[in-house]
This record gives structure tokens, sequence and C-alpha cells, in this order.
């Protein structure tokens, strides 16, 4: 079963993900409770756009063993690829608690509730990824902003967006964050005309 997973595992990074399903899989049929052969299948069905096999396949890890944040990770992204916010944050929320420092899925975390527009929990959670290190994820504050100015609040977006831009100034996407700061700024004006 592990010779099967490693090679299937090898195809997974070489992006090979037909290839790698069938050695998973039959990983899988040699020793049904792989954990690690249920992620990797999963997440070669879900980089093959077959997000049903990718769901279920996620589904039998956590039923394996709940308390690894990478199946409610994985399983967080499927959904999103489904389009299935609240399915994705109440995932990506279990994650969170088995791994409340891992910054990746933090960041996953609040753009899943910012899809499912629970823009409260967005702010909140920016708040506790800025209130500690946070290199590399400073696209939060993008969907802090979103959020604030989605509830109405114009200072709260400009802020975010400013702080964005302050830690991230080098980002490919920074021109188009000054575009979108520039767009609040004459928003403010216009409400203030």
């Amino acid at each position: 079963a592990r010779h099967e997973y490693e090679k299937g595992y090898q195809l997974l990074m070489k992006r090979d993900a037909a290839a790698a399903v069938a050695h998973l899989t039959k990983s899988i049929e040699i020793y049904p409770s792989f954990v690690a052969a249920h992620n990797a299948l999963g997440t070669a069905y879900l980089n093959q756009g077959d997000t049903q096999h990718a769901v279920e396949q996620f589904n039998n890890a956590i039923a394996l063993d709940d308390h690894l944040p990478n199946s409610y990770l994985n399983l967080g992204c499927a959904q999103l690829a489904m389009q299935k916010y609240g399915d994705a944050e109440g995932s990506l929320k279990k994650a969170a608690a088995i791994a409340p420092m891992d910054l990746p899925l933090l960041t996953a975390l609040t753009y899943a509730e910012f899809a499912n527009k629970d823009y409260p929990a967005v702010v909140s959670g920016v708040k506790q990824i800025h209130g500690r290190k946070h290199e590399g994820a400073a696209v939060v504050h993008y969907f802090a902003a979103g959020a604030m100015e989605a509830q109405g609040n114009l200072v709260g977006a400009r802020s975010e967006m400013e702080t964005l831009l302050a830690e991230a100034p080098k980002s490919a996407s920074a021109g188009e964050y000054r575009q979108m700061l520039q767009q609040i700024k004459d928003e403010q004006a216009g409400r203030v005309a």
C-alpha cells in the first residue's frame, strides 16, 4: 500500500493526476484505512475537476481520523470549488480549531467566510491574523476591505486597503489594489458631497 501511495504521490506532484488516481486507488484497495492515500486521491480528483469524488475521499479521510487539519482543509477547498461556501466555511473552521496557528489555513478560512458573506467573521478573523506575524498573508486585508465595504464601512475598507498596500507593496496585484483604494476614496468623497 505504501509503495503504491508513494508512486501515486510522486505522480500527483508531477501533475499527472490521472496516473496518480490509479496508484492511489490501488493503495486504498490494499489498505482501506490509509488516511494519507485518501487525501492524496481526493487531491488528484480535485486536480481533474472531479469534485464529487474528491469530497468523497476527503470525507473518508476525516471518517478515519478526524484530528488531521489537512483533511478538513482539503474538504473545504473542494467545497469552495463547488461554490458551497457555507459548507467550506464549516470545514475550514474545523481545521482551524485543530491548527489555530496555520496561516495558509486561516487565509483559506477568511476567503471562505468572505465568499459566504459572513462579513463579521472575516473582520474578526483578520484582526486576529493581523495581531501576530503574518508574512505572506497580507491578502486577508483585501477580504476585510471587501467585508467592510459590503457593510457600508468605507473608512474601515480604506484602512484595510492601506494596510494591504503597506504590507505587500511589491505584490503582483499592487496596481489593482491601488485602483481599488482610489475607488473607495472616490466613493467616500461622493458620500461627503
